[in-house]
C-alpha cells in the first residue's frame, strides 16, 4: 500500500510539473510577445518587474519540483519505474541548460539594446519553443505516472500479464 505522505509528495511534485510547465507556456504566449511592445525608455522597469516576478513564479516551484523529483530517484513509489523518474528529471534540468546557454544570452542581448526587435523575438521564441517541447514531453511522462498510480485498472492488467 502506497503510504500517505508518499502519495502527497507525488501529487505535489504533479501539481509542480504542470505549475512550472503553464509558466514556461505563459511567458512564450504572453510575456515574450508584449516585451517587444515594450519601448526603451520603459525597457528597465518592465524587465526588472518581470525578473522581480520569477523568483516566486518561477524559480522557486522549479527548485521544488527538482526536489522532488530526486526524492522519488532514491526511493521511487511501487509501480512507477525509476527510470521514469531519472527521464523527467533530466528533461527538468535539460530546460535549465536552454535557459542558461540560449535563453539568458538572448535576454542579455535585449537588455543591452533596451528593447526587443522582431528578430530578437523570434529568437527567442524558437529557444522558448525548444523549452516548451521538452516540457511538454516532461508533463506526458507525469500525466503517464499519475495514470498508472491511480487508476486501478492498470494494476489490474499487470497481474493479468504475468
Amino acid at each position: 500500500m502506497l503510504k500517505r505522505y508518499s502519495l502527497a509528495i507525488f501529487l505535489g511534485y504533479v501539481f509542480l510539473t504542470f505549475f512550472v510547465n503553464t509558466v514556461e507556456w505563459y511567458t512564450h504566449a504572453e510575456t515574450y510577445p508584449v516585451s517587444a511592445l515594450v519601448g526603451p525608455n520603459e525597457w528597465t522597469t518592465y524587465m526588472g518587474e518581470y525578473e522581480r516576478r520569477l523568483l516566486f513564479a518561477l524559480y522557486i516551484p522549479w527548485g521544488l519540483l527538482l526536489l522532488t523529483n530526486a526524492v522519488f530517484i532514491v526511493r521511487p513509489i511501487a509501480g512507477i519505474p525509476r527510470s521514469a523518474f531519472i527521464l523527467t528529471f533530466a528533461l527538468n534540468l535539460s530546460i535549465l541548460f536552454v535557459s542558461l546557454f540560449l535563453a539568458v544570452p538572448l535576454h542579455n542581448e535585449h537588455a543591452i539594446a533596451r528593447a526587443i526587435t522582431p528578430e530578437g523575438l523570434d529568437r527567442l521564441l524558437q529557444v522558448n519553443a525548444l523549452r516548451l517541447g521538452i516540457a511538454f514531453f516532461s508533463s506526458g511522462v507525469v500525466a503517464w505516472m499519475l495514470v498508472k498510480l491511480l487508476t486501478p485498472a492498470f494494476a489490474k492488467m499487470q497481474l493479468q500479464a504475468s
